[in-house]
């Protein structure tokens, strides 16, 4: 069979299971569920209809329409039904959007009247916009609309999620600086007086076992470097929020003093010319290796951290309340609890 054939057989499919059981003479149950032999006899009086081809339909179907039970003796469809049957969809708390797709030439009864299931049970809505244009495009001219879902269910409409188990779709935001967890790293130095200063750096990593590398424009940071050949990289926390959100929004350029003005004190490092930073517990000590095209390298010689922020000689992390940099929403989150053990959970059940 075609892949053109196959397509028009589970639209044929589509229309007896969700709209029109009657026409090949067979009836679902409450829950929308077929017998398959059923189905497939019925099917077979005008096409050809087996067993594994319905199991083909079902597995290659893109939008995932139908579902077996578990011994594959009945079939329905998980959505988008106009007679009434209980599907079993689970209520869910929706985001705060959601969008419907359609065509242009609803558009003016929408605007009237508001988005009506009219034959279908539910309005159907999707997670995005490029799902809703793709959902919109069947009708024609696509038209969006952006449905305030989260608003709606706090004022008592019910939302629901088919049991497709359907992934929600991928959206694309183009080359981006997204990445999760992102560290919040707080990086001190002396200027040639010996006044301390502090930024803010986000776009830092660990590049080889004594190394990390961090990436930064040209600020009084990078000149201090530049004369002192050294630096620290403190990992600022949840109770050091704006002090640390400070010295990244303020240029010691400017401010020569904003080092203090952030609630910091210094103290100097007995490793490099450099100050780690009372209020924040934890600090890699680092002596220049290169700043070059805007990527600062520096050699690790020291980690250190305040004896407050340990559990058996060890940092806890329960302790330190590192925080993370998100790059979506601008904002600053808890690291979170524990989820399993390096190098050891992968080998469970292998």
């Amino acid at each position: 069979m075609t892949n053109q054939s196959t397509k028009a057989l589970s639209k044929y499919i589509s229309l007896i299971l969700r709209h029109k059981p009657e026409v090949i003479g067979i009836s679902l149950d409450e829950h929308g569920w077929a017998d398959v032999k059923e189905l497939i006899s019925g099917i077979s009086k005008t096409q050809t209809m087996t067993m594994e081809l319905l199991e083909q339909i079902v597995a290659e179907d893109e939008k995932q329409r139908y579902s077996f039970n578990e011994d594959h003796t009945r079939i329905r469809a998980n959505q988008g039904h106009s007679i009434p049957v209980d599907v079993e969809l689970k209520e869910y708390e929706p985001p705060k959007y959601l969008y419907h797709g359609t065509g242009e030439k609803y558009r003016k009864s929408i605007d009237e009247n508001g988005l009506q299931p009219k034959s279908r049970l539910y309005v159907h809505l999707s997670a995005d916009i490029d799902t809703a244009i793709q959902v919109g495009s069947r009708h024609g001219k696509p038209v969006v609309y952006k449905v305030s879902s989260g608003r709606m269910q706090k004022d008592g409409y019910q939302f629901f999620k088919s049991v497709n188990g359907r992934r929600m779709s991928r959206v694309n935001f183009g080359a981006k600086p997204f990445m999760y967890p992102m560290p919040v790293l707080i990086i001190g130095t002396y200027d040639e007086n010996g006044v301390p200063n502090a930024m803010n750096a986000a776009w830092g990593i660990i590049t080889d076992m004594n190394e990390i590398s961090i990436s930064m424009s040209k600020h009084k940071t990078t000149e201090n470097i530049a004369k002192t050949g050294a630096f620290t990289v403190s990992i600022a926390t949840e109770d050091t929020v704006e002090a640390c959100d400070y010295v990244g929004l303020e240029s010691a350029s400017k401010v020569p003093d904003k080092f203090a003005k952030a609630g910091f004190h210094a103290t100097k490092s007995g490793y490099v010319n450099a100050p780690l930073i009372d209020e924040l517990p934890m600090a890699l000590e680092c002596k220049l290796r290169s700043f070059e095209n805007g990527i600062l390298v520096g050699e690790i010689v020291n980690v250190n951290a305040d004896e407050s922020i340990l559990t058996d000689g060890r940092i806890d992390p329960e302790k330190l309340k590192p925080i993370t940099y998100d790059p979506v929403n601008q904002a600053y989150i808890g690291l979170g609890e524990k989820v399993g053990n390096a190098f050891k959970d992968g080998w469970k059940g292998r």
